[in-house]
């Protein structure tokens, strides 16, 4: 009882420390993920200021690509090639005026300075109808000039409205650069704050790509980058209590080593008692095992004197039979003496053998069939009784036989 309330004692400190391993463990996991958490959340903050970033820039290639067409806007307005068609068509005629007259000049036929005077005529028509479609097209080549210059005018006040707006809008990329630089920095606790930068980014890159509403775009912005700042501020006492957090968790990080450590101590401490228990236990058992041979060898010595004393009893049984048998065979020598007597033991005996001569079974008959199996004798009408009845077992033993094993016996 000793020995096994030390057993229990020693496995209970086992448990004990066993449990306290375990919990350093969960505790230990527990901060090892809780910092991860954290630098997941870095993480991500990071790629949003990269994709931030990428923003902007799409957004000074679209304000550049909008330079580009309203230059090509200008010169389309200030192209003069329906002024040069008219001029040339103007020329075309003149010079065939030209040709008619010098084709007139020293001609005879009347008819034909007719018909050239008539295709002056038709010409000088066409050359002042050239010339109304020419002064037509001057007008129009004047009011194309002057939309042309009120286009400049506007595609200029455009030009410096949309510098103004890249000022702003560089202005506001470089507060948000110095924000995303203060942000780099801060190392958790901005996951709160991922909707609603991303939110605020997305507005004024749509803004951005919206030339009418790009003044509206960078009030925005600059609404955006004051509410950063301002978020920036408040980032900067999270970031503190942050810093104070993980130098918290750093120290239960330390103590829960610790912990761990003097848990394996102990624990390694308790497994070298336990072995030594085991050791004492096994030594007990070697004990116990030569114990059990001494007492094995002490049963089957009684086991032998059991049996000498068995065979001691079945001696004296036979030999008690053979004194009975011996004074009946003295009780027999006496009667035989007489011969009365000698004739009623030979009638004994003469009845004995035909007790031995009938069958067992019906007591009746005379023995004349043997089972070969176990040899014993019985008379045929009882052996074909059994056979009949399908019950094929002696009737003396019980062993079974079969038919094949049924043999005819006479006593000669």
């Amino acid at each position: 009882g000793r020995r096994e309330g030390l057993e229990k004692k020693y496995q209970g400190r086992l448990e004990a420390a066993s449990r306290e391993v375990v919990a350093a463990a969960s505790r230990l996991a527990e901060r090892e993920r809780e910092v991860t958490r954290l630098k997941d959340a870095l993480s991500r903050r990071e790629c949003e200021a990269e994709e931030a970033r990428r923003r902007e820039v799409a957004l000074k290639e679209a304000v550049a690509d909008l330079r580009a067409f309203v230059d090509v806007l200008t010169t389309v307005c200030s192209d003069p090639r329906e002024v040069a068609e008219v001029r040339a068509s103007e020329a075309a005629l003149r010079s065939q005026l030209a040709d008619c007259r010098q084709q007139l000049q020293g001609h005879s036929l009347h008819s034909a300075l007719r018909d050239l005077a008539a295709a002056e005529r038709e010409v000088r028509g066409q050359l002042e109808l050239a010339a109304l479609e020419a002064d037509e097209q001057r007008v129009q080549l004047a009011g194309a000039q002057r939309t042309s210059a009120e286009l400049a005018a506007q595609l200029a006040d455009c030009r410096a409205e949309c510098e103004l707006y890249t000022q702003e809008i560089e202005a506001t990329v470089a507060a948000y650069e110095d924000l995303q630089a203060q942000n780099s920095r801060l190392s958790a606790a901005l996951a709160e704050r991922e909707e609603a930068a991303n939110a605020g980014v997305a507005e004024r890159i749509k803004l951005s790509q919206q030339i009418p509403l790009l003044t509206e775009a960078a009030e925005s912005a600059r609404c955006e980058a004051e509410r950063l700042g301002r978020e920036v501020e408040g980032l900067g006492a999270v970031r503190e209590a942050l810093e104070r957090e993980v130098a918290r968790l750093a120290g239960e990080l330390g103590q829960a080593k610790e912990q761990l450590r003097a848990a394996s101590v102990r624990l390694e401490a308790a497994g070298l008692d336990m072995r030594r228990r085991e050791e004492q236990v096994v030594g007990l058992q070697g004990q116990m095992e030569g114990l059990a041979r001494q007492l094995e060898l002490k049963r089957q010595a009684l086991e032998e004197a059991d049996q000498k004393n068995i065979k001691e009893k079945s001696k004296r049984q036979r030999v008690e039979e053979e004194i009975k048998s011996l004074q009946g065979k003295v009780e027999r020598l006496k009667k035989l003496q007489s011969p009365a007597g000698v004739t009623r033991e030979l009638e004994e005996e003469v009845d004995a053998m035909r007790q031995l001569l009938n069958c067992n079974v019906c007591h009746e008959r005379q023995k004349n069939r043997i089972i070969t199996k176990c040899c014993h004798v019985f008379c045929d009408v009882c052996i074909d009784r059994t056979l009949t009845a399908r019950n094929r077992k002696c009737p003396g033993c019980g062993i079974v036989f079969a038919k094949g094993d049924i043999k005819t016996f006479f006593f000669t």
